[in-house]
C-alpha cells in the first residue's frame, strides 16, 4: 500500500486499526500464555495426588485410572488442592485427560487430514511441488515427521488382478502338501477349500459332510487327481469374497 497522497485522517484511522489490531493479537496471546500456565498449574497438582498422595493412602494397592471409584477420588483430592491456591478450570473430565493421558484424538486427526488436504491442493493449483502419490504416513510420537512412496501393484495379487497364479510342483507331491505350501507361501491361507478345472471337488472345509468324504484326497499325489497344467479352483477365509486360481504344472 502506498501512502502518498492519503489525506491524513485516513493515515490516523489506519494507524489506530493498526494498535487495536496489534494490542488485540498480544491481549489474546497473554490469555492464551496464561491459560497454558494454569493448565501446567493444574496438571501438577493432579500429578502430586496420583503420583504422591495416593501412594500414602492406599501404600497396597495400585491407583486403577478405569475406575470411576479411584478417579473421584483424585478429582477431589485435585479439587481440594486447586481451590486452596485458587486455580479454576478443575473438572472430572480433564482429570481423566490428564490421569490417563487422553489426546483428542478426533480433533487431531481431522486436523491432521485436512491440512495434508489443502497441502495437496496448493500443489495442485501452483505446481509448486509433487502431488501425492498412492500413500502418506504422519507419525507425531517423536515429532512432526511424514514420509510418502508408491505402492506399487503387485502383478499377482489376489485381490486386485485376476491372474492366474502359476505353481510348479512335483508329481507325487500329495494335495496336503499343496494345501501346506499354500499356507506358508506368501499366500497365507488359513482353511483353503480346492476344487478342480473340470469340476471335482478335491477337498472342501465345510460342511462336515462333505469334508469327510474328500479327506481321502488329501495323501493321494496330485496326478491321480488332475492332470498336467490344470487349474485349480481354491477359496479361504482369508479371501472371502475372491477366488484364486492356481496352474499347476509338474515338473
Amino acid at each position: 500500500m502506498s501512502w502518498k497522497g492519503c489525506p491524513s485522517g485516513h493515515i490516523l484511522e489506519l494507524t489506530v486499526h493498526l494498535l487495536i489490531s496489534e494490542a488485540a493479537a498480544c491481549y489474546y496471546i497473554y490469555a492464551v500464555f496464561a491459560q497454558q500456565l494454569i493448565l501446567i498449574a493444574f496438571e501438577f497438582v493432579l500429578s502430586s495426588r496420583f503420583t504422591l498422595q495416593w501412594p500414602r493412602e492406599f501404600p497396597d494397592r495400585k491407583l486403577d485410572t478405569d475406575s470411576p471409584e479411584d478417579m473421584k477420588w483424585v478429582y477431589e483430592q485435585a479439587l481440594t488442592r486447586a481451590e486452596k491456591y485458587n486455580i479454576s478450570g478443575v473438572t472430572y473430565m480433564l482429570t481423566m485427560g490428564v490421569v490417563k493421558n487422553i489426546i483428542p484424538a478426533v480433533a487431531s486427526t481431522n486436523a491432521i487430514v485436512a491440512a495434508a488436504c489443502v497441502n495437496e491442493t496448493v500443489k495442485l493449483l501452483t505446481f509448486c511441488s509433487q502431488s501425492l502419490n498412492t500413500y502418506m504416513m504422519y507419525m507425531g510420537s517423536t515429532g512432526v515427521y511424514s514420509h510418502t512412496f508408491v505402492y506399487e501393484r503387485k502383478e499377482d495379487c489376489p485381490v486386485c488382478t485376476s491372474t492366474v497364479r502359476k505353481m510348479i510342483i512335483g508329481a507325487q507331491t500329495s494335495l496336503n502338501e499343496l494345501m501346506q505350501q499354500m499356507r506358508d507361501g506368501d499366500l497365507r491361507l488359513k482353511s483353503p477349500s480346492i476344487t478342480s478345472g473340470s469340476g471335482k471337488t478335491l477337498y472342501m472345509q465345510k460342511p462336515p459332510a462333505l469334508e469327510k468324504a474328500t479327506r481321502p484326497n488329501l495323501d493321494k499325489p496330485l496326478s491321480s487327481l488332475i492332470a498336467n497344467g490344470e487349474e485349480l479352483a481354491v477359496t479361504d477365509p482369508m479371501f472371502p469374497d475372491i477366488n484364486l486360481t492356481l496352474s499347476i504344472t509338474f515338473g
